[in-house]
């Protein structure tokens, strides 16, 4: 959404944007231990006077010393036995309802009549703490944490790879299209 070959990329100016939560982007919002290894080069938002995130660099550049400790947590065999990570709390929730706020805004200033729906892929466990802060925003989302579970061998494309397989895939799309079809039905 923040490139500016937006318009050349999606020449459409109505439709809807689908953006699918997992449990794991509410650490993407934070450096996080399990993720050190390879978040170095990404992007960082801070929070800046009027509360808007906004582009500050990467890990490496923005907070090189507390990323560098997270990497030698990561590498630790404490860690390796135990799998530890840092506890999510009340302000990692706001500031990933926040960036998707932001990304509301930026669907809008994109696309004339475009809307941002968020999906709450199947397995997702954080989506309860999460939607109260988006329906106090007015962000339509789709719940389907519930419609199974997406992170058990049948959905996912091996017990090496997590991510979903096309199966899962499917699934999550007939449902995408079921309940945006509906809606618009019914405006």
């Amino acid at each position: 959404l923040e490139t500016e070959d937006f318009a050349a990329e999606i020449a459409e100016t109505t439709g809807i944007v689908v953006y699918t939560f997992i449990d794991e982007h509410v650490l993407r919002t934070r450096d996080f231990i399990l993720g050190a290894s390879y978040r170095g080069k990404r992007a960082v938002y801070e929070t800046d006077a009027d509360g808007s995130l906004v582009r500050c660099g990467t890990w490496d550049t923005c907070h090189p010393w507390r990323h560098r400790f997270m990497r030698y947590l990561n590498g630790s065999r404490l860690r390796a036995l135990t799998g530890v990570e840092m506890p999510l709390t009340a302000d990692d929730f706001e500031r990933t309802a926040r960036a998707i706020s932001q990304m509301k805004l930026m669907t809008q200033r994109r696309l004339r009549h475009g809307q941002l729906l968020v999906v709450f892929y199947p397995g997702c466990r954080l989506a309860p703490r999460l939607m109260p802060l988006l329906t106090d925003r007015r962000i339509r989302f789709l719940d389907l944490s519930g419609a199974f579970d997406g992170i058990s061998p049948p959905h996912v494309l091996s017990i090496f790879n997590r991510h979903p397989n096309a199966d899962a895939y499917d699934r999550v799309a007939s449902s995408i299209f079921i309940a945006t079809t509906q809606r618009v039905a019914t405006q």
